[in-house]
């Protein structure tokens, strides 16, 4: 009887040993979280892991709406200041599945020594996949203007 006793407390052990090791509760303790319950941790018991190699991600963060990641918009220039028309002309294309907005800098210089002359923003929302032209305005002399340079990127803005 002393021998059976003996080898039924340590299967009991080593069973809770096990449970413990792979990420399992006893259901006592503080609450809260336990790895297995949705952070995907534990051992090869583990439902959460990935053993076939595709994805079992919900998504990111605040539900996996994406829109906290933006890539940049593509900015083209379509046309300088001139004097008649004081500003450049933009074309902008928002490659994201979802809308934003996103900041447009035009560098204009000068016709002497390519010096910068001014830098102008324009900030533009643009739905999912739009494209569209914006005005970026010149505030300097049109008569010193040679050369306007759009930055290729337009960032998204927070």
């Amino acid at each position: 009887m002393n021998r059976r006793g003996g080898a039924f407390r340590f299967t009991v052990v080593s069973v809770l040993a096990v449970l413990a090791l792979t990420g399992f509760s006893s259901g006592r303790g503080h609450g809260g979280v336990h790895k297995g319950d949705s952070e995907g941790g534990g051992g090869c018991s583990s439902s959460g892991q990935d053993h076939d190699g595709s994805s079992s991600s919900s998504g990111g963060a605040g539900g996996g709406s994406g829109r906290s990641h933006l890539r940049d918009a593509e900015a083209e220039l379509v046309s300088c200041a001139t004097t008649a028309e004081p500003y450049a002309v933009v074309e902008v294309t928002n490659p994201n599945a979802h809308g934003g907005t996103f900041r447009v800098r035009v560098d204009f210089t000068d016709d002497g020594t390519h010096r910068t002359l001014d830098s102008a923003y324009r900030d533009v929302t643009l739905s999912a996949a739009e494209t569209r032209t914006v005005e970026v305005p010149f505030d300097g002399s049109p008569a010193a203007l040679d050369h306007c340079e759009v930055a290729p990127e337009a960032a998204p803005v927070s």
